[in-house]
């Protein structure tokens, strides 16, 4: 007899006083990915994520990541890099449709 435990997945965003949305990704409670949205992408993007593993918060102090563009992405390992389509909330709209058919590799 098998099982298959589901994988979740959090989300904890921030709004900082920089205008922009500094968000953590959790997979299984192990941290994934830090990266940034303005609040056009960030709208664009949250229509894709479950309100349960969604948690808003607002802070006054700055992010200590040290990133400063909306499409900044800090990986698990401290890898950096940018990602221009953030901007392109009709690419995450594209991206998120593409996604739609695509089945559990298990």
């Amino acid at each position: 007899m098998s099982f298959i435990l589901p994988i979740t997945m959090s989300f904890y965003a921030t709004k900082h006083p920089d205008g922009l949305w500094h968000v953590d990704n959790f997979i299984q409670g192990l941290h994934g990915q830090h990266h940034l949205h303005s609040d056009r992408s960030f709208e664009a993007w949250k229509k894709h994520v479950h309100k349960r593993d969604l948690h808003l918060t607002e802070s006054d102090k700055p992010c200590s990541c040290c990133m400063t563009k909306s499409g900044d992405v800090k990986e698990y390992d401290d890898r950096q890099w940018h990602n221009d389509m953030f901007e392109k909330a009709d690419h995450i709209e594209a991206l998120y449709e593409a996604m739609k058919d695509r089945r559990p590799l298990f």
